[in-house]
């Protein structure tokens, strides 16, 4: 039922009581383990509380977090390769800043500081198909060494329940799954995942040695799952994704693309913010930005449970509602068949196979004419030669005997 419903609507959906990461009924017999039971729904007590030992062992991998002024509490990170010195739209300070922390250091700054913010985006569990196609397909992602949280996200998350939406759907395989973990007031302002947001875009050399010193093969191992995760999510941010909301609430706004790009104002795609719009949905401008007085979008408040469908392009304004707030999205590729269903197909997808329709039946009618050659004569449907062909045929033909053609 869930997947029919997706698959007929095309557009966002919230699910609830799906089970994707668990369950809380109240009845021990009845709980479903997963990263709700872990975790718990409140604060981030429970994941401190349940990794306590690994964090106090040193088992810390540094994840990607943006800091930003609390009186902004917008989070928008600029491109790093479009930001290079000497660019045409360089930003010499951007309001955003990107660092790497560990778990228990982003809580304890988030709880700490009151002139910044700090929020947690970065990817947690990678694709993990080998050559074979039905490992490409169904293999759950698996998380990166020294790693709880990601290893809590892979064994958390029901991927069967998944899997069997995909195959409803005819998506492709999963590419991994990105930590999202902010606090109240936190926000992400309109952006797609074809920018900064996209958190891996290009794979880095592993390094084995150091001068005379051999790397910690933890390290090594690190590096090569990180690579991974940018070879799957390089060129190929286009994807479907499925929001698991685990800890506390947020609100999304979702903006179709048909009315994102003319509406929103989005950067230049050079731009150290492409991916980003310049209308700010908070504090609207119409004298400068009047076509987004014709913006419309659908809103979700998710809660701990809910799962959240964002179709392929879609663009999405996140706001944290509580005082502590997580979630795991779930990338999705784009489907491996040739011909998807109707339902499935975008609205430039359908453009364009309008398009190549168009295209082959008008070779379809020139071809009429012989020898490959398309006649100026009128648009399929007017006048014809007494042979049945389109007007414009018989003077090809004459042409042809005039050179010494047949």
């Amino acid at each position: 039922m869930t997947s029919c419903f997706i698959h007929h609507s095309g557009e966002p959906v919230v699910l609830r009581r799906t089970g994707c990461a668990g369950t809380l009924t109240g009845r021990a017999a009845d709980n479903k383990p997963g990263l709700l039971n872990w975790w718990g729904t409140e604060s981030f007590d429970a994941v401190l509380t349940r990794h306590a030992d690994a964090f106090g062992k040193g088992s810390k991998r540094e994840m990607r977090c943006m800091t930003t002024d609390a009186a902004k509490h917008s989070f928008t990170p600029a491109l790093e390769r479009n930001n290079a010195f000497g660019s045409h739209y360089r930003v010499r300070k951007p309001t955003t800043d990107v660092s790497s922390r560990d778990f228990p250091t982003f809580v304890t700054c988030a709880r700490r500081w009151s002139d910044l913010k700090t929020y947690l985006l970065d990817d947690v569990c990678v694709h993990s198909g080998e050559d074979d196609s039905d490992d490409v397909n169904n293999a759950p992602p698996r998380s990166f060494p020294n790693d709880p949280i990601g290893s809590d996200v892979a064994a958390g998350i029901d991927w069967e329940w998944l899997r069997n939406v995909r195959r409803a759907l005819k998506m492709g395989p999963v590419r991994g799954a990105v930590l999202s973990a902010g606090t109240e007031n936190s926000l992400l302002p309109a952006h797609h995942l074809t920018g900064a947001f996209a958190t891996h875009t290009t794979a880095s050399p592993v390094v084995t040695r150091v001068g005379k010193f051999e790397v910690n093969p933890l390290d090594i191992a690190a590096a090569e799952a990180g690579n991974e995760a940018a070879k799957s999510l390089s060129n190929e941010n286009h994807c479907e994704s499925f929001q698991v909301q685990v800890i506390g609430r947020r609100r999304l706004l979702l903006i179709s693309p048909d009315v994102s790009y003319k509406g929103l104002y989005p950067y230049p795609t050079s731009h150290p913010f492409d991916g980003s719009a310049i209308a700010n949905l908070d504090d609207a401008d119409y004298s400068k930005h009047p076509r987004l007085a014709q913006v419309r979008g659908a809103s979700a408040i998710c809660e701990p449970g809910d799962v959240l469908f964002v179709p392929d392009s879609w663009w999405r304004h996140e706001h944290g509602l509580t005082r502590e707030h997580a979630s795991v999205e779930i990338r999705v590729g784009e489907s491996l068949f040739l011909f998807p269903s109707f339902f499935l197909f975008t609205s430039g997808q359908l453009e364009r196979l309008t398009f190549l329709f168009n295209s082959y039946r008008n070779w379809r009618s020139a071809s009429d004419c012989g020898g490959g050659r398309v006649a100026r004569g009128p648009p399929r449907g007017g006048s014809r030669d007494p042979r049945g062909r389109p007007e414009g045929c018989a003077a090809l033909d004459q042409g042809h005997r005039g050179r010494g053609g047949g």
